[in-house]
Parts: C-alpha cells; structure tokens; sequence
C-alpha cells in the first residue's frame, strides 16, 4: 500500500471541551509538551505510517509540534494550535477542519459549519419500499426517487426493472434527496442500466487501521457518541479495477463519460441526509452515467472516513478526532467528482434554489424544448437570413424577433455582439454570413449536445441584425461594450 493513498481520507480535527471553572488554568511548557508528544505518538501508532501524503508534509507537520511545544498555552490556545497544524498537514479543502483562530474554548464540534441543502421531501418518501417512480406527461420524463440505503432485499423489490426501463424517457431524474442509509449494493443495477457497465468497482481500497491504539481510539469514539458505523465487508465488495465504458481505451480513461446527443438528460439531486451510500451513487451516476448534480451533501456526510476515534488529552481537556476507517474511490471518480468532502455549501455562500424537483424539472423542460428546436433544424434548412426585412428600430420587429435582440441600438462606443443559434458552429457561421451587413470571425459549440452554437459577429448596423433576429433558428443576440484594460500606473 502507498503512502500516498490515504492522507486524503485519515483526517483529525480537535475541540476544547472545557470544564466548569470560569478560567481554565494555563497549561506549563511540560505539559504542553506531553500532550503534543502523545498526539503525534498516538496518530504514529494507530496509522502504523501509512496516512501521509508525502515524506515532506509529514516532516513539517512534526516541525510544527515541536514549535506548538516550545510555550506555554491555554487549553483553547492549545486546541486552536493543533487545529491549525492539522489544517496546514492536510488538504484544507478536502474536510471542514479547524481553521487559525478556530474558537476551541467554545462548546463546539471543532469543524467549521456548512449548511446542507435546502428542504425538500423525496418524491419516494411515502413508499412503503427503500425507492419509488413518478412519471409525468408533456414531456415524460421520469422521477425515480431513493428514500433509503437498505440492505438488498424485500424494500427493493421491482428495482432492478424499474432502472433498466429508465432510458426511454426522455428525461430522467434521480431523486436522492434525504437518502440515508449506508448500503450501497442494492442501487447498483442503477448505475448499470444507465451506464452500461456490468461491473462497477468504485473502490481502490477499504482501509481498517487495527492494533491496540486505533482499537481504543474507536472504543473512545463509541463511548461518548452514538454515531453509526458503516459495515467494512460490504463495501469491500465494491473495491476492484477501475470500470472501462465502452469503447475507451484502458491506457487512457477520459475523466468522465459524455452523455450522447440523442441520451435523455440525466439529472441526479442531493440534499440533506445524504449519507455514504447515496454520495457514492451520485458519484458514480456523474462519473460513468455523465449524469448532471444539482444541490450539496451536509458536512456530517463523509463517504471517504468513518469510525471515527477520540483522543481526550490531560489535563487541558482537549478531545482530538481521528477517523479509524478509509473508503479510497478509484482515481476517475477522484477527478470526475472532486475528493471526497467537497460536497458541501460553506454557510457564507450566497443563497440559490439548489436541491429542489421543481426547479430541476422546470431546467429539463428546458433542456427538452432546445433539444426539440435542433433536431428541428437538423431536418430543415431555416429561412435565408436575407428573405427577413431589416428595420431601424427595434420596437418595428415582430415580438419574438424583439425577445431575441438584446438592444435596441449599436453603442457609439466599442461593443461585442454575438448570436446563439439552434446550428452546428460551421453551419451557423455560414448562415450568419449570408446575412447582408455581417459577417463573422468565430463560433464555438453551445448547449449540451454540440449542436447548438454561438457567434461572434462584426457589424456596423444595426438593420442588419434585425434581419438575424427575425430567423426562427436564432435563440438570442447579444450588444455588450468592451471594455479596454488601462495600463497600470505603477
């Protein structure tokens, strides 16, 4: 086993758990000394030299023990020192750790807070089984909710059909949304159905430290919560060789797989509640299924650490967390998805309607009617862009034509215009071209299926655009100013 495996999933964190005197008493610089020492003897022994990333982040991370030992301290001085050592030691986006100056002296959880998505009720949660299905009309697209991460059995029953029938919708949603439970297996004729991968292996490595310390670290841990942990054996079954999708080259495995143009839109919702089983289907429905996610995983969810230990020093009281169980994901789950623990919202971020079936619904209906208007022009040639009367103002364009042009005039001042188009980038352009007045010096591909473009246009007149705007197969056109970047004074 590398080293290198497993930094990324051994993560500690600390918090002060003060006692009832109004002043703790300031710690000496020897017993500073034997409380640091007995951090770094304790992780040493209970990862037996296998947690860390590199030789070097080790190494600093011991320098700075020895500098946090050197002075006296207060215990929320003490808690706030490791918390910052243990933030720099690992990848301080990876898992919400202390941070400097985390407020230890208070009666917290030592882990920064981070709001899960916003409620909303599993479109499955009044089944009587772990899952349920909704379809709806105009346009159908199908609602397959998992309200719970049971154990294969009686709750599944139907499952494995219901999945492999997903693809004739024209759109799909997976709803896992509160999904609790720490059972994965029963969900994977799922990802079969929809990626088609007959052997899914999402694990590299299921890692259990054992010996006496991480033993009585996971004992600690137990005695003072009720947490529950997940059963290593089975998710061992999921450890294997990275999955191959049809027609890839094993040499070189692309990041994640592209749904085709004609595949229904694949959309996957988290939320609240969402525990290891359900990020872990999530992650392989984005990575093998190309699906798209909407909404965050609560901070308390992890999918890569669990069981986790306690270390309670003496006598500042300080309670040291470390995790004693490792879910390492195979490497194109890693780049698809991001590390485990990046799920999540800090609680500074701005507000948005994340999470939520109406919205996702609201998007495909969307996404549908755009597929709609491609295939559309995919069969058909639109009007010649010349055949439309050019006008001067725009308040003389018929109403749709006025809702795809972005002003009613072209700024004296340098400005940049482009169309988006229901057209492949080559077409488009050659369609914009045979507008009188335009002409165009680039186009990129838009949308999620390539079939769509945008365009960007040169023109001095503004009649020449409104020619553009009146053709069905434009979407929008856009007048921004361009703005000249001023040498820097210094």
């Amino acid at each position: 086993m590398k080293p290198s495996h497993l930094l990324a999933f051994f993560l500690t964190s600390c918090v002060h758990a003060p006692s009832t005197q109004a002043q703790p008493k300031p710690l000496s610089r020897e017993e500073v000394r034997r409380e640091v020492a007995q951090v770094r003897k304790t992780m040493e022994e209970a990862y037996a030299g296998k947690v860390f990333r590199t030789k070097d982040s080790w190494a600093s991370f011991l320098r700075e023990l020895e500098q946090i030992a050197t002075q006296e301290r207060t215990p929320a001085s003490l808690c706030d020192a490791l918390g910052d050592a243990l933030w720099r030691l690992n990848d301080p986006d990876l898992l919400a750790v202390p941070e400097v100056g985390s407020p230890c002296h208070k009666k917290t959880p030592g882990m920064r807070v981070f709001s899960a998505a916003p409620a909303g009720g599993n479109i499955a949660h009044q089944s009587a089984q772990a899952w349920g299905l909704v379809r709806t009309e105009s346009p159908d697209i199908v609602i397959l909710g998992i309200q719970r991460f049971d154990p294969p059995g009686p709750s599944w029953r139907g499952f494995e059909a219901a999945a492999a029938r997903l693809s004739a919708a024209s759109a799909i949603v997976i709803d896992l949304r509160h999904a609790a439970g720490d059972d994965p297996r029963a969900a994977l004729p799922l990802v079969r159905a929809l990626s088609g991968l007959s052997a899914l292996m999402p694990l590299r490595e299921v890692v259990v430290p054992e010996g006496p310390v991480a033993e009585e670290l996971r004992q600690a841990g137990r005695s003072l919560f009720s947490w529950r942990s997940r059963d290593p054996e089975v998710w061992r079954t999921l450890v294997g060789s990275e999955p191959v999708l049809p027609g890839e080259d094993p040499k070189n495995l692309p990041m994640i797989r592209l749904r085709g143009p004609d595949d229904p839109p694949l959309l996957v919702i988290v939320g609240g509640s969402c525990g290891p089983a359900c990020e872990l289907i999530a992650r392989m429905l984005l990575t093998y299924a190309g699906a798209r996610l909407q909404g965050q995983v609560g901070s308390d969810h992890r999918l890569a650490m669990d069981d986790r230990g306690i270390l309670q020093l003496e006598p500042s009281k300080v309670r040291v967390y470390i995790p004693t169980a490792a879910y390492v994901l195979n490497p194109r789950i890693d780049r698809a998805g991001g590390l485990p623990g990046r799920w999540y919202q800090a609680e500074d971020a701005p507000a948005a309607p994340i999470g939520e079936l109406e919205s996702a619904l609201a998007g495909l209906r969307e996404q549908l009617r755009w597929r709609a208007e491609e295939r559309r022009w995919l069969k058909e040639a639109p009007p010649p862009c010349a055949s439309f009367p050019a006008v001067a103002r725009r308040d003389q364009l018929p109403a749709e034509a006025q809702e795809r042009i972005g002003s009613g005039s072209l700024p004296p001042f340098p400005h940049h215009i482009s169309a988006t188009l229901h057209l492949a980038p080559e077409a488009a352009q050659k369609y914009v071209a045979g507008c009188p007045g335009l002409s165009s010096f680039g186009a990129y591909a838009s949308g999620d299926t390539g079939r769509s473009s945008t365009v960007e246009i040169r023109t001095s007149s503004f009649e020449a655009l409104t020619r553009l705007a009146q053709s069905p197969a434009v979407v929008s056109i856009g007048i921004e100013p361009e703005y000249e970047m001023e040498p820097n004074s210094q």
